[in-house]
């Protein structure tokens, strides 16, 4: 797993799974159900308003992104977030929700609807990180758990924040500027 840092108002990686190393697309990785899942559990704590997704074929039609807290809708997951998109043919591309605190530790399912026919990059790597699958046929519940499904549960997943995140330094600037406002304000305070 790969952790990289959030620049201030751009879209930013927060976690990559399976990214790095060698990458399989064409027929063989050919979506053959409606609507795929894994369930992903982070390693460290942080905040996302994406997935994205690399699709290495599409045809323009719209894709929608979930995210359930612990387990499938099918066996009583709560849904978290979700978000619509129109996939590229060319690079990760993901919806964009409401701000999500992910917790370590903590299980989550990641669903991805009306994907069947479109080529899905996964790692081609040894030593990738296999996700638990579900899928099901377009009901949404992802009630199939997917056991013979070996290369799509290495799936390559981008873990994003895109909203703007101060730097620690602003941060620090900012409690000084008010420490400073508030010493002038004794000083005046005393001096009277």
């Amino acid at each position: 797993m790969l952790l990289n840092l959030v620049v201030p108002g751009f879209a930013g990686i927060v976690v990559s799974v399976n990214a790095a190393g060698p990458q399989g697309l064409g027929p063989a990785f050919q979506f053959v159900v409606r609507d795929v899942g894994w369930y992903f559990t982070p390693s460290s704590s942080y905040i996302l308003n994406s997935v994205y997704f690399d699709f290495g074929t599409t045809d323009g039609r719209t894709v929608t992104e979930e995210i359930f807290d612990t387990t499938t809708p099918a066996l009583g997951g709560t849904l978290l977030r979700s978000a619509s998109f129109v996939p590229g043919s060319n690079g990760f591309a993901g919806g964009t929700f409401a701000p999500l605190a992910f917790t370590a530790g903590h299980t989550y399912f990641i669903g991805v609807l009306n994907v069947m026919g479109f080529d899905g990059m996964t790692s081609a790597s040894p030593s990738a990180i296999q996700l638990p699958e579900a899928f099901d046929t377009g009901d949404g519940l992802f009630g199939t758990p997917c056991t013979g499904c070996p290369s799509s549960t290495k799936a390559i997943l981008e873990f994003v924040n895109t909203s703007d995140v101060p730097e620690p330094a602003s941060i620090l600037l900012v409690i000084a500027g008010c420490a400073a406002i508030g010493l002038k304000r004794l000083s005046r305070k005393l001096a009277r």
